[in-house]
């Protein structure tokens, strides 16, 4: 808290609190703006996404590469969700979403997990 403890707001029966992070239209920020709750939710969602699909597809002995393409798809634009807002300056926070997006490259090709993102990225031509 950048000037000392603060009071709750408080309207006839309602008292609004302050909290660490606001979410508004699924993007979250704190008090200091570093974009790091936005990020950590991401990675969270990512991820559960991730296994609930790995699930699906080892349960049906995988799925066609149209429809992995589709759902990289998917997972892209939730992991990109308003990086317009967020993601300035962008080196910054590069190596977390690329980490996010490896999974999902790796779920399209099936190659080992050592193999770079740059190099995913040039054979699913994304």
């Amino acid at each position: 808290m950048p000037f000392g403890p603060v009071n709750p707001i408080d309207f006839p029966y309602v008292i609004i609190k302050y909290q660490q992070s606001l979410n508004y239209l699924g993007i979250f920020t704190d008090n200091k703006l570093n974009w790091a709750p936005h990020l950590l939710n991401i990675k969270t969602k990512a991820t559960l996404l991730h296994q609930n699909l790995n699930k699906i597809a080892d349960s049906t002995w995988g799925l066609k590469k149209e429809f992995r393409r589709r759902l990289f798809t998917v997972a892209e634009r939730m992991i990109l969700h308003g990086v317009i807002s967020w993601a300035y300056p962008f080196s910054a926070r590069q190596s977390k979403i690329l980490n996010s997006m490896k999974k999902f490259l790796l779920f399209i090709i099936g190659a080992f997990r050592a193999t770079s993102t740059a190099a995913f990225q040039v054979i699913v031509r994304i």
